[in-house]
């Protein structure tokens, strides 16, 4: 939801075609009304020079320039998003039917530039490869004076990345490099990340990430520095800053 625009934006997906980023105006409209009696405007954009088998999944914006200002951004300025898409083979869903390829995934970052009918342009600003099955996004609390933290889920892959838009690194998460086992468990689905930064007192200020396995029911805390987002840990026993909850088994009191 774009605050300053009262605009929402939408992925959208089919099962043999490419879709859009879809939007919907809701200045001054009434939500559930049809478009010539008083329904809210509606329309949709391509995402340009990426390749044609892209199945858009999340979309996430960015953190205000300046945050707690309440003031709108500015005409003219765009809004800067972040989108995770799966890649496919075009042809072969056409053909078919329905799509039988993932080939990789893709995290997107983008300037939506507001058009003259209410909705938005999106221009490619930066494209980043990640692992098979992307499904979410999520944007890091903001950083004064710098670009966004990203953090992308990929469920098939396992693979959780980390991507800074202000030095365009990018760090990732998947297995242990002692034991080979997976870090965020098998499928990682669920994304969520805390709103509030900490400080453990020894790498300043580090946001948290939540990471869920939809094979093997159990959530990963993940921390990510935000003067260092290329080096994300886990944040399990042992760890610095705020306490990682313990599970408790056995009869309850």
């Amino acid at each position: 939801y774009d605050r300053d625009r009262d605009r929402l934006l939408v992925p959208s997906a089919a099962t043999w075609a490419p879709e859009p980023l879809r939007w919907i105006d809701l200045a001054g409209c009434e939500f559930d009304a049809a478009p010539g009696a008083g329904g809210c405007a509606v329309g949709s954009a391509f995402l340009p020079s990426l390749p044609t088998g892209i199945e858009l999944e999340a979309i996430a914006l960015a953190n205000p320039g300046t945050p707690g200002n309440p003031a709108p951004r500015p005409l003219g300025v765009p809004l800067r998003a972040y989108a995770v898409a799966r890649v496919y083979d075009p042809v072969a869903a056409s053909t078919l039917g329905y799509r039988n390829t993932d080939f990789g995934g893709l995290l997107i970052v983008l300037d939506l530039l507001d058009d003259g009918l209410g909705g938005v342009q999106p221009e490619v600003v930066w494209k980043v490869p990640i692992g098979r099955g992307a499904s979410d996004v999520r944007v890091l609390p903001a950083r004064p004076g710098q670009y966004d933290v990203v953090v992308a889920i990929s469920v098939d892959e396992g693979e959780l990345t980390v991507y800074d838009d202000d030095t365009r690194s990018v760090a990732t998460i998947r297995m242990d490099e002692a034991t080979g086992a997976p870090v965020l468990g098998h499928q990682p689905f669920g994304l969520a990340v805390d709103p509030v930064p900490f400080d453990p007192g020894v790498a300043g200020t580090v946001a948290r990430v939540w990471v869920a396995s939809f094979a093997d029911s159990f959530v990963t805390p993940i921390d990510v520095p935000l003067a260092a987002p290329d080096r994300p840990y886990f944040a399990g026993p042992g760890a610095p800053g705020r306490a990682t909850p313990t599970m408790i088994t056995g009869p309850t009191p």
